[in-house]
């Protein structure tokens, strides 16, 4: 075991040991035995980012000694096919520091709760650190793909991570990906990839390593020469609202967008427009009122006549035969009698 040197933390948590901790949780080990072995090491897939390191390591710890090493693919000995670079520190009080705020480890490896009440600031270092590690940023144009992601099979810490980023503003999506041949764990992946939300990620996250920050910049930048239209999110918020003035229940309207039921009432409550079906409204849901009128003697007729729902609204002109069951519903309740019609 090598001689171990004093320590000292230079000062609380700040935006460089944020940054650290971020990049230790994605691609660092903690080898903790007192009296044996106090072992941290960086492992680092290029060499851009191994100054980085080095120097988060000083610049945290007074009296730190990182030691980097490079090992080149197919060096002497080496059965090696990529680069493997690492920074290690072999001291004890160091260490102990790193473990005060959390663990480290492929499955064991968790956001500090330090960070989790951190500043902005904060949690976008801890997060850019997170994402130089166990991140990347994708563009490929002729696929029309352009994101930012990460990896982990720990998941509840990276489900950790999908709040964080929530908490700086930048909205994502998550999902897990089965065990397969060569990958017996579940893989989880973070990704961003709206428009708005690369921005925000490019603004309060971004990335130490300057090869994933261009590919990040040229896919906004490609993304600044397309021509401006609403992102599926507005859209799809355009087309709730626009369905339920026109007097759709929140069931039907779900099954238009494919979406349930409660999220399609969540994003009516948050715009301000949950009005009952029929209600006093817009002259668009007056006049989609009136229409529902004139249909209901014609449905009560075809009822009558012992056709199916499916049938009748195809002659009535509505796109299911849930929205003749919606019709009958809303008049029944209003306790409405058919008129005579003549079709």
């Amino acid at each position: 075991m090598p001689k171990l040197s004093q320590v000292t933390p230079r000062g609380p948590l700040d935006v460089v040991k944020s940054w650290l901790l971020g990049f230790l949780a994605g691609d660092g080990a903690i080898d903790y035995r007192p009296g044996t072995i106090c072992r941290v090491t960086a492992h680092i897939g290029g060499r851009e980012l191994l100054d980085e390191v080095v120097s988060a390591f000083e610049r945290c710890y007074e009296g730190a000694n990182p030691r980097s090493r490079c090992d080149e693919p197919g060096g002497k000995g080496s059965l090696r096919q990529q680069d493997y670079n690492y920074v290690r520190c072999d001291q004890k009080m160091l260490v102990e520091d790193l473990l005060s705020f959390a663990p480290f480890g492929l499955r064991r490896w968790h956001v500090p709760v330090a960070v989790q009440q951190g500043s902005e600031e904060i949690r976008g270092a801890w997060l850019r650190g997170f994402f130089d590690a166990d991140g990347d940023a994708i563009y490929d144009p002729e696929q029309h793909v352009r994101c930012v992601e990460a990896h982990s099979v720990n998941r509840t810490a990276l489900r950790q991570v999908v709040k964080l980023l929530q908490g700086v503003g930048v909205q994502n999506t998550w999902h897990a990906r089965p065990p397969r041949e060569g990958c017996p764990s579940i893989v989880y992946t973070v990704r961003v990839s709206y428009h708005e939300d690369l921005e925000r990620f490019a603004k309060v996250v971004s990335f130490a390593s300057e090869s994933k920050r261009r590919v990040l910049e040229q896919a906004l930048a490609s993304l600044e020469r397309r021509p401006v239209r609403k992102s599926f999110v507005e859209a799809q918020t355009a087309r709730i609202l626009r369905l339920r003035r026109e007097g759709k229940t929140f069931d039907a309207i779900g099954r238009v967008v494919d979406l349930q039921k409660s999220s399609v009432q969540a994003v009516c409550k948050r715009h301000g427009v949950e009005p009952e079906v029929g209600a006093k409204g817009s002259g668009r849901t007056n006049r989609r009122s009136g229409e529902r009128a004139a249909l209901f003697p014609r449905i009560m007729n075809f009822r009558a006549e012992g056709l199916s729902g499916a049938e009748i609204a195809k002659r009535v002109g509505l796109a299911h035969r849930r929205e003749v069951d919606d019709v009958v519903k809303y008049y029944r309740r209003k306790g409405m009698d058919p008129k005579p019609s003549t079709r």
